[in-house]
């Protein structure tokens, strides 16, 4: 089955008479990955943050993107799986709103307590290192978020399939 990557109305066909199976809903989840990865640091490097490293963060999220997606297919039984693209949105919520509070907390005890600790007495370049360390925070996040859908769709696929394939008429 060929993607529809401009044609929504062959798109909506498609879904209307279940032409989609598990490997073309993996195929979107992953272009639906770039697309927000290549959105997000396009926004950033036209907003006038132009660096080296905001490139190989972006590089680097994007891998990182794909790999996760890909897992989190395997994780769901892969193209025998069921319902890939249904059980990771849906997954995503949480796991992405408690990645958003670690982040939230993280960011918070780095702004008001790294200028403490990172000044011009213990290093050379404060600046370079608070960097550093958002830097390696921001793809910390990311891969706790796809290792932690992963693990879930890992679950619920298990589960339904104890269940006996996860009737959803039960």
């Amino acid at each position: 089955m060929s993607m529809h990557i401009w044609n929504t109305r062959k798109l909506r066909d498609d879904l209307v008479h279940d032409r989609l199976d598990e490997t073309d809903g993996l195929k979107y989840m992953l272009a639906a990955a770039l697309l927000y990865v290549i959105l997000n640091y396009s926004a950033l490097w036209f907003g006038g943050y132009r660096n080296w490293t905001l490139l190989f963060e972006a590089a680097l999220t994007l891998a990182i993107s794909f790999v996760g997606t890909h897992e989190a297919f395997v994780a769901n039984g892969a193209a025998s799986g069921r319902d890939f693209v249904r059980r990771y949105c849906v997954i995503a919520v949480p796991i992405g709103f408690k990645v958003l509070a670690l982040n939230l907390l993280v960011a918070t005890l780095m702004h008001f307590g790294l200028p403490h600790v990172l000044t011009s007495d213990t290093f050379r370049d404060p600046a370079f290192v608070y960097r550093l360390l958002v830097f390696v925070a921001s793809l910390a996040y990311t891969i706790i978020y796809f290792m932690r859908i992963a693990h879930h769709m890992r679950k619920v696929a298990m589960a339904t399939s104890i269940r006996g394939g996860g009737d959803r008429s039960e």
